[in-house]
């Protein structure tokens, strides 16, 4: 929303970390039933959507509306994900997670870094394609990896 007051941009962030959290308590009262790399999916195809129809917004109220599956899902993937790692390595659990974090903050980064870069180049209509592309990406890595067996260190096995 391009010329948003500071009163307008309060209540984007307020509305996406509201729904943020909803989403997490949601999906950590339900992810032992779904699992976590369904959860995972299920949280990033959330963010997709909300990003795919983003664009379809005229004003703030639309915005509101067509942003939450994207902020309902942005907390939880992290969530989700985690219980993955210490699902697949419960011995590696805590460097596992320590590495997603400092992924999520490297791809914070990077994608503010390359957004800037976009934006100074395209202008603010492109961005939540590219944004949609790379979740596109995300989901399709996720599903691949939750089909992939896990390879035990032959001392691990039982």
């Amino acid at each position: 929303m391009r010329g948003a007051s500071p009163e307008a941009v309060s209540l984007f962030f307020f509305w996406f970390g509201a729904f943020g959290v909803m989403g997490n308590l949601l999906l950590s009262r339900h992810v032992d039933r779904i699992g976590p790399a369904r959860a995972t999916g299920w949280m990033i195809a959330a963010m997709a959507l909300g990003m795919a129809l983003w664009p379809l917004s005229t004003g703030l109220t639309s915005l509101l509306l067509l942003i939450t599956p994207w902020a309902f899902g942005c907390f939880a993937s992290n969530s989700a994900q985690q219980a993955r790692f210490g699902l697949a390595a419960p011995e590696l659990a805590g460097a596992l997670m320590a590495l997603n974090t400092s992924a999520i903050y490297l791809g914070q980064a990077l994608g503010a870094g390359g957004g800037g870069l976009l934006l100074a180049a395209s202008g603010y209509d492109v961005l939540p394609w590219v944004g949609l592309a790379w979740l596109l990406a995300a989901w399709a890595l996720s599903h691949w990896a939750a089909r992939q067996p896990l390879h035990l260190h032959p001392d691990d096995r039982t």
